[in-house]
C-alpha cells in the first residue's frame, strides 16, 4: 500500500514538473522579451506587476507553473498546451476545445490587455479565462513561451510525451546525474541515485534538459547572449508569422522528436547539442514575439 501511495505521488509530481520549458526557459523567454520591448510597454508592464510580488517581468513568467496546484487555478491546466489532429494545418492550430488551449489562451489575453490599456473597468475576458489584468499579463508571457515548445502543441492521443520514455547514451547519464544534483531547474521529486538514470521522461527531457545543455549562465546571462545573438533581419521576419504559425512549427517539431523517439536507440551527446542550438533559437523566436505582442497591446496610443 505504502508503495502504491509513493508511485502516485511521484506521477503526480512528475506530471507538475513537465509543465513547460523549466524555469530556465522561462525566464530566459520573458527576459529577451523585456529587453526587446518598448519604454512604454515597460512602464505599463510595471504598473500591472505593482499587483504582484515579483520583481521582474521575467520572473512573473514562472507564475502560471507556480500556482497549477491550487484550487482556483486549476481550470487552466488545459491552457499550456494544444492537442492537434495527426493530420494538422494552420486551422487546426487556433481551434480549442471548451475548456481552451494555449493559442484560445493568448488570443483572449492580448484582448484582455488591450481592454485594461483602453481603460475598460472590467477586461471583456470570458471564461474559461482570467479577467484580471496582473494575471492576464503573468499568464500571456507563460503561455507564448510554452506555444514555441514542442511537446505542448502535440498530436491527439500522445499526451505531449509525458508517458514516454528516452534512453540516454552513457554520456548523457553521467551528465544529467551530475545537472540534477547542482542545478535548481533540473530538481525533480527523485534523487539522482535513486532513479533510473538510463532513461528520463521525453517531456521533461525537453522541458529542462534540451534548453541548457550544456548551459551554465544564470538566466539573466543567458537572456543577454541570446537577446545579443537576434539580428534585425530575424526580429522582423519572425514578427511577420502569425500565432497559428508558431503553434504549426511547434507541431512540426514536435513530430520530428516522436519520430527520433521511435527508433528506441539511445539519445547522444551530438544529438542534444543540435537539439539545444534548434531550443535557443526558438527562445530568441519566444521572446521577439512576446515583445511584439506587448507592444502592440500595451504601448500604442487609443487616440485616434
Amino acid at each position: 500500500m505504502l508503495t502504491r501511495l509513493i508511485l502516485l505521488l511521484f506521477c503526480l509530481s512528475l506530471a507538475q514538473t513537465s509543465a513547460a520549458w523549466g524555469r530556465q526557459g522561462h525566464l530566459v523567454s520573458c527576459d529577451i522579451a523585456w529587453r526587446l520591448v518598448q519604454e512604454n510597454t515597460r512602464n505599463a508592464i510595471r504598473q500591472l506587476l505593482r499587483n504582484s510580488h515579483y520583481r521582474t517581468f521575467a520572473q512573473s513568467c514562472l507564475w502560471a507553473d507556480e500556482i497549477r496546484k491550487l484550487r482556483q487555478y486549476r481550470y487552466a491546466a488545459p491552457h499550456h498546451f494544444s492537442n492537434l489532429p495527426r493530420v494538422a494545418d494552420t486551422g487546426d492550430a487556433l481551434t480549442c476545445p471548451p475548456e481552451g488551449c494555449v493559442t484560445g489562451a493568448i488570443l483572449a489575453y492580448l484582448k484582455g490587455l488591450t481592454d485594461w490599456r483602453l481603460g475598460s473597468e472590467q477586461a471583456a475576458v470570458a471564461p474559461p479565462y482570467s479577467n484580471r489584468p496582473v494575471e492576464m499579463l503573468m499568464y500571456l508571457g507563460h503561455f507564448v513561451s510554452d506555444l514555441h515548445q514542442p511537446l505542448h502543441v502535440s498530436p491527439e492521443g500522445t499526451r505531449g510525451g509525458t508517458r514516454d520514455s528516452l534512453r540516454l547514451s552513457e554520456a548523457l547519464m553521467s551528465w544529467r546525474k551530475s545537472t540534477l544534483s547542482e542545478r535548481r531547474d533540473f530538481r525533480l521529486p527523485w534523487r539522482p541515485q535513486d532513479q533510473d538514470l538510463s532513461q528520463v521522461n521525453l517531456h521533461v527531457f525537453w522541458d529542462h534538459d534540451v534548453v541548457s545543455y550544456p548551459e551554465r549562465r544564470s538566466w539573466k546571462k543567458q537572456g543577454q547572449h541570446l537577446y545579443e545573438g537576434i539580428s534585425d533581419k530575424q526580429r522582423i521576419n519572425w514578427q511577420r508569422d502569425t500565432l497559428a504559425t508558431w503553434a504549426m512549427e511547434s507541431y512540426r517539431k514536435t513530430a520530428t522528436i516522436f519520430h527520433r523517439h521511435n527508433q528506441n536507440q539511445p539519445f547522444q551527446p551530438e544529438e542534444l547539442q543540435a537539439e539545444t542550438q534548434w531550443t535557443q533559437r526558438r527562445l530568441q523566436q519566444a521572446g521577439v514575439r512576446l515583445a511584439h505582442l506587448l507592444d502592440q497591446t500595451l504601448m500604442a496610443d487609443p487616440s485616434p
